[in-house]
C-alpha cells in the first residue's frame, strides 16, 4: 500500500478569525466611527453564488471608498427568519451564517441582526445595498436606478436616507436565492435526505 504525508489544517485557526470579526451593534459602530462604512443585510442561510455576488459588489463600494472603508454585514437572526419565511427556517442557525460570512476576506464585521433600522442609526453608514429580493416590486435588468416603495417592507431604506447614505440595489437573475436552491432540492430529492 502506497502513502504519502500531507499537510493538516485545522478549522479552529479559520473560526477564531470568524469570531472575531462578529460583533454586536454597539461594537460595529465603535469600531467604526469615523470610517466610510458599507452596510449591507441578509438571511445568508444556504450560502451560495448569489451571497457572494452581493458581498463582491459591496467589497468593490468599499474599495471605491479608500483606505478608511469598512464592510458590514448584517445576518438575520433566527427569530427574524422564522418571522419571515416560516417555522421551518432557517436550515442553518444564526451562529453558522454569521460564521460563514465573517469567514470570507472582503468583510470586516458581522453582526448579528433583528433590527437593521436600528443598525442603521448607530453605524450611519456612507452606502446602504439591499438586495433586489427584499424591495418589493421588479427592477429592470440593466437599470441604472429604480424606485423603492419608502413603506414598512422597506424600513431598512427609509433609516438609510434619514442617515445620509447612498442607497444602492443589487440586482441578480432570480435565479439565485435560497428559496430556489431549496424547491430544486425538494423536487429532486423528494422528502429523502
Amino acid at each position: 500500500m502506497r502513502e504519502a504525508n500531507a499537510n493538516v489544517r485545522s478549522a479552529a485557526k479559520w473560526r477564531k478569525a470568524a469570531e472575531r470579526k462578529t460583533v454586536g451593534s454597539k461594537e460595529v459602530c465603535q469600531l467604526c466611527e469615523g470610517r466610510k462604512a458599507v452596510l449591507t443585510k441578509g438571511v445568508f442561510d444556504l450560502l451560495h453564488a448569489g451571497h457572494l455576488h452581493l458581498i463582491s459588489q459591496c467589497a468593490e463600494l468599499k474599495e471605491e471608498l479608500g483606505a478608511n472603508g469598512c464592510l458590514v454585514v448584517g445576518v438575520a437572526t433566527d427569530i427574524v427568519v422564522q418571522r419571515r419565511k416560516g417555522p421551518q427556517r432557517p436550515i442553518n442557525a444564526e451562529n453558522l451564517r454569521a460564521e460563514q460570512i465573517a469567514s470570507l476576506k472582503d468583510v470586516d464585521y458581522v453582526v448579528l441582526s433583528d433590527d437593521i433600522a436600528s443598525l442603521i442609526g448607530c453605524l450611519r453608514p456612507k452606502i446602504y445595498v439591499k438586495g433586489m429580493d427584499t424591495i418589493g416590486g421588479g427592477v429592470e435588468p440593466g437599470s441604472l436606478s429604480t424606485t423603492i416603495p419608502l413603506d414598512e417592507r422597506n424600513s431598512d431604506v427609509v433609516a438609510a436616507f434619514e442617515v445620509g447614505a447612498d442607497v444602492y440595489v443589487f440586482i441578480d437573475d432570480g435565479e439565485l436565492s435560497t428559496t430556489e436552491l431549496l424547491r430544486k432540492i425538494s423536487s429532486r430529492c423528494g422528502d429523502s435526505p
